[in-house]
Formats: C-alpha cells, structure tokens, sequence
C-alpha cells in the first residue's frame, strides 16, 4: 500500500467525534489529484502524525515542548518518503523527540484528526497541518536525549 491509500484509509475509517470539521476538511484534501502528505505540498496544506502516548500505568500523557511554538503538545511531526505508514511516521517522530520507543498501538485507526494553521516561516509559505493522532501506550517511562525539542515530560491526569 502506498502512502497515500494508506492515508485515505486512514480518513475514510476515522469515525469522528468532536472534531467533525477537522474530518471534513481532510476528506475534502483527499479530493485532490492526489494525497497531499509531502512537506513540500503548501496548498492547502499536508498530512502529519502524531502521538497521543499514554504511560505504562495508564496514569500520565507524555507531552514535549515545541521550540519554535513555545507549547506544549503532542509529539509528532512530518511523514517521510520511507515511513511505511501514517502510524509509523507517528511512532518515529515520538522515538525522534522523546526517545520513548516500544509503544502498544491503542487503536488501528487515529484517535483524533486535527487542522491547525502554520505560519509563514521561509522558506514555507503558510499552510495547514492535516493532523493524524495515534494513540499509544508506551512500555516504559525514560525520556531519552532531547535533541529536537526543547523539553519533554509526562504529565499526570487530573482526577
């Protein structure tokens, strides 16, 4: 399967809850000439991965601090050429920035769909992010070196 059916898959089976705009608007991306998942594609925007990772005791979220944002999010980031899938760009960008690997798939489908704005930053004009969130349970709770963020942390639920 290719990224791009692997991607419309993944859109077509989402059932969404809350985010229903979010779905229309990546269903409406698929109507393109092709699946827009490449960083190089502006207009309108892109597909991305992230993951929502829960710890072992199903107790904290692990978040990292975004440099350029300054927030705190999930991780994730770009598809590339070579990721086999959506799922697997997500679970590469989290091991990239936490360093948390060994995750446990939650669900077979994405767990949430988002749209978010992404300024104008050069070279890259303004663009959306067509956000595919995976959730995962990770098997431990060490945060490897923080290379690419600027912090990283598991953050407890409120009960």
């Amino acid at each position: 399967m290719t990224q791009s059916e692997n991607i419309e898959a993944l859109v077509r089976a989402y059932q969404p809850t809350s985010d229903e705009r979010s779905h229309s608007a990546a269903t409406a991306l698929l109507r393109q000439d092709r699946v827009m998942w490449r960083r190089t594609d502006f207009d309108p925007g892109h597909f991305t991965a992230s993951g929502f990772v829960v710890s072992s005791d199903g107790g904290s979220l692990l978040l990292i601090l975004h440099g350029k944002l300054g927030r705190w999010l999930q991780p994730g980031g770009h598809i590339d050429s070579d990721d086999p899938s959506a799922e697997a760009a997500a679970r590469r960008e989290v091991f990239e920035e936490t360093g948390v690997a060994n995750l446990r798939a939650l669900a077979d489908d994405p767990v949430r769909m988002d749209v978010h704005k992404i300024p104008a930053r050069e070279p890259e004009p303004k663009h959306l992010h067509f956000d595919l969130g995976f959730g995962f349970q990770a098997a431990g709770g060490d945060i490897g070196p923080l290379d690419e963020v600027a912090d990283a942390k598991w953050v407890r639920f409120e009960h």
